[in-house]
């Protein structure tokens, strides 16, 4: 793996996210049933709602559910998006970071850092 100094890498992610963005921030996915439409940005924030007729005859409770279920698949597409953008600029090791375990398990205090989070 290429070794920079902490000021080398400090400048490549300046570029990064004047990069980034603006591709970031347009970013939004969609996902449609039943009536309702939503809308996401890359943060998975829901920044438009759409709400056909027929969906209103569901039951308050089916809607409410309806419209989580799809700003869930919505958010995780634009995240998907997301880390894909971020990729095409830093490459592959921002894609390995950002698409490793939350919460790694590690086998024991000596396992550190955990093997999923080590790149090859």
């Amino acid at each position: 793996m290429e070794e920079r100094t902490v000021d080398e890498l400090i400048t490549a992610a300046d570029g990064m996210s004047e990069s980034v963005a603006p591709v970031l921030a347009r970013l939004r996915e969609q996902a449609e049933d039943d009536g309702v439409r939503v809308t996401v940005d890359v943060n998975g924030k829901l920044v438009d709602l759409d709400v056909a007729e027929q969906a209103m005859r569901l039951a308050p409770a089916e809607l409410s559910a309806l419209i989580r279920r799809l700003t869930t698949a919505a958010a995780n597409a634009a995240l998907a998006e997301g880390v894909a953008a971020l990729a095409n600029v830093s490459g592959t090791l921002a894609k390995a970071a950002l698409t490793a375990p939350a919460r790694p398990e590690a086998t024991s205090e000596d396992d550190w850092p955990p093997r999923t989070w080590q790149i090859s």
